[in-house]
């Protein structure tokens, strides 16, 4: 789901996205890349239902971020910034960073194998 934003405003933004925690395993979370030359990154939370823990990944760097019993939603923070990306899953729980090659086309979209709500600001 694009975002909505100009071309060209994405790579060099903070994108700070809440995401409901669906009721089904499901793997969901950000791309910011260019919409037609292939460039970009894709931060992702890979979620199990009922698990302690999720599998995260940002541009190929992987990790496992600790959920407790009590969460109902997944935080993930990423700053674009021209050639590097940093994530921040669960307010710095799990943080992540990544080279990139941001295009003048690049955008941001949400990605999810299922249906997920999600709350989302973004700043320039």
């Amino acid at each position: 789901v694009g975002l909505g934003v100009p071309a060209g405003v994405a790579r060099q933004a903070e994108l700070l996205v809440s995401f409901a925690l669906p009721s089904e395993s499901a793997t969901f979370g950000v791309r910011i890349g260019g919409s037609s030359s292939g460039d970009g990154i894709g931060c992702s939370v890979n979620y199990t239902a009922g698990a302690a823990n999720a599998s995260v990944a940002c541009g190929g760097v992987r990790d496992s971020l600790p959920l407790l019993a009590r969460e109902t939603s997944v935080e993930l923070r990423v700053f674009a910034d021209w050639t590097f990306v940093e994530a921040y899953f669960q307010r710095g729980r799990v943080a992540i960073t990544a080279k990139a090659a941001f295009s003048p086309d690049t955008v941001a979209s949400l990605t999810s194998n299922v249906t997920v709500a999600a709350d989302v600001s973004l700043s320039v």
